[in-house]
């Protein structure tokens, strides 16, 4: 059974548009056309990032024994790493990884599946920009879309959030936040950003019961001596965010574990309480982010960003935490 484009379309999920290109090919929009002007005209360095396919995912039940997945990958992010996960029933059956000198690659990839109905999802990269050419569902009798049962979830933040340093998409905090909650869920997080109160856009085609902020790093970092300016982006960001999902539940990630210099951590502990105070002022559920990751280097890439392992431990204590909080 080879997939029809409507087919592959209602099998798609964390997607806010999906077109098809002058080859023929699908592509997937996570922002809309007035959130990429607005990096186009006010941080042009982000407009590919925004383009990376984190988040993004085929869900679907099927009695195939195998499938052949036809892709084409884009450099998205700083590295030419390309990949993508598939999972049966939430648990992870293939990895495909590719280190390349080029900006793009391209090929096929087959796998069998277990006998019987399963519930089979492909991650798209969370570090490059993925296009589906086709996909093929061997000896399959059908087809059925996943729909989850889960909350509307939508991920605001940072390269953490964007997840630039897990090389396992589906090893995401969001993506398992989005498994263990089976929620539907849409990931904005940008590597690199701040808090931009420009990019939130109110007519967005997503209506979230949640919203999950996580920036605060690289406001600090970028502003170390000027909390001033940090915390009035903040405040607009929060607003703006207020505005446009008025009936949402906000909740705000502060800052996790960064490995820093004694001198470094005098300003950004105070800064993390800072941006926490600020959004508790506003009404806003908070998450202490030094409580989602160890403290310890084995569970980073590089001292800043989670590697699969840290990540995996941030979905985890966050979903505790936002069940504390009564919010799933």
């Amino acid at each position: 059974m080879i997939l029809t484009t409507e087919q592959l379309k209602e099998i798609t999920l964390g997607a806010l548009d999906i077109y098809t290109d002058e080859n023929g090919d699908l592509c997937f929009k996570r922002f809309t056309d007035k959130q990429t002007e607005f990096y186009l005209k006010d941080h042009k360095d982000h407009v590919i990032r925004s383009k990376n396919t984190t988040g993004i995912r085929l869900a679907f039940y099927t009695d195939a024994s195998a499938l052949t997945l036809s892709y084409k990958m884009l450099r998205g992010l700083m590295a030419n790493w390309f990949q993508f996960d598939i999972t049966c029933d939430k648990a992870m059956i293939a990895h495909e990884h590719i280190v390349t000198e080029d900006d793009h690659c391209e090929g096929t990839f087959t796998t069998t599946l277990p006998e019987g109905e399963h519930l089979i999802t492909i991650h798209f990269s969370n570090l490059c920009i993925f296009k589906l050419s086709g996909l093929e569902l061997v000896n399959a009798t059908f087809v059925r879309p996943h729909t989850p049962k889960g909350p509307k979830i939508l991920f605001l933040g940072d390269s953490i959030t964007h997840g630039a340093t897990v090389d396992y998409p589906s090893l995401t905090y969001s993506a398992r936040i989005t498994a263990m909650t089976d929620a539907i869920t849409l990931n904005q997080g940008v590597g690199g950003d701040i808090f931009r109160p420009g990019i939130i856009d109110p007519d967005i085609s997503f209506d979230p019961e949640i919203v999950t902020i996580a920036f605060g790093t690289n406001d600090w970092s970028g502003a170390r001596d000027n909390p001033t300016l940090r915390l009035a982006r903040a405040n607009k960001y929060f607003s703006e965010v207020q505005s446009a999902f008025p009936s949402a539940k906000i909740v705000y990630i502060s800052p996790i574990w960064r490995n820093l210099t004694e001198e470094e951590y005098a300003t950004f502990l105070p800064a993390r309480k800072e941006f926490e105070a600020l959004a508790k002022e506003k009404g806003i559920d908070v998450v202490d982010g030094f409580t989602l990751v160890p403290h310890l280097l084995p569970f980073y890439a590089d001292g800043l960003h989670p590697n699969a392992l840290g990540d995996s431990l941030y979905a985890e204590n966050l979903a505790v935490a936002l069940k504390k909080l009564g919010v799933i």
